[in-house]
């Protein structure tokens, strides 16, 4: 089988194990998109969609989905329509009915301020760690380690930390309008549209996966901090 097939298998097998994840990270999005006045795509025929397609969210040159994956399509009141992402965060829709994979795009080059676009693409994955720390945290604290409780926790921590990377369309307009910018939060914005687009470049190598484990190595960290009971995969085995 060639690898080209065998890594599309793999990375639409982590889709599935992490898709609420995937459902958290792109409502999320798409309410910081509707909050900060980001506009949605125009409308036109589907030509393809993003280069991660193992992901759901997209990579490289295309754009995110919000509105809404977690989320639906377009702006409030649009949920009849469904679209594909493409290059730029514009959407291309198409008849359908709403669903998470099929979602209108925001279009984040044309965010009114410097200050909308830096929201939308920073805050939806802070907000998305804090939920995973909490999920980790109720993992570790709230029940009894290797009960179906522990397993159902952690894995759902796990699939949202995994998700909680920035928008790699909002990343790419960040760092466009970082280099026009005179305001003073350029020199915030251009680290995280940096980062953004690091984590959608190493997407290849599954970079979100080792996010999601070093979130959970850094809340048993600080929850036994020297204790014996810190162990890699399972504290409880200290």
């Amino acid at each position: 089988m060639p690898i080209a097939t065998l890594y599309r298998l793999a990375g639409t097998g982590f889709t599935l194990a992490t898709f609420p994840g995937l459902v958290v990270a792109t409502s999320l999005q798409a309410a910081a998109a509707d909050r900060c006045a980001v506009p949605p795509g125009r409308a036109g025929i589907e030509i393809g969609s993003g280069s991660d397609s193992d992901s759901g969210r997209g990579s490289g040159d295309a754009g995110p989905v919000t509105g809404r994956q977690g989320t639906d399509g377009g702006p409030a009141g649009e949920g009849s329509r469904s679209a594909a992402r493409t290059d730029g965060g514009v959407a291309f829709r198409r008849p359908g009915p709403p669903s998470v994979s099929a979602t209108a795009a925001a279009d984040y080059r044309r965010a009114p301020t410097y200050t909308s676009v830096l929201a939308a693409t920073a805050l939806p994955p802070v907000a998305a760690l804090l939920i995973a720390t909490a999920l980790f945290a109720a993992s570790m604290l709230a029940v009894e380690f290797w009960t179906l409780a522990w397993w159902m926790l952690s894995w759902l921590g796990f699939a949202v930390a995994a998700h909680a990377t920035p928008e790699p369309a909002a990343s790419r307009a960040l760092w466009d309008r970082s280099k026009e910018t005179d305001s003073r939060l350029g020199g915030v914005g251009r680290p995280i549209a940096g980062v953004g687009r690091l984590l959608s470049a190493s997407s290849v190598v599954r970079a979100d996966a080792l996010v999601a484990a070093a979130l959970y190595y850094l809340v048993a960290a600080a929850l036994f901090s020297g204790s014996p009971q810190l162990v890699p995969v399972a504290p409880a085995l200290g």
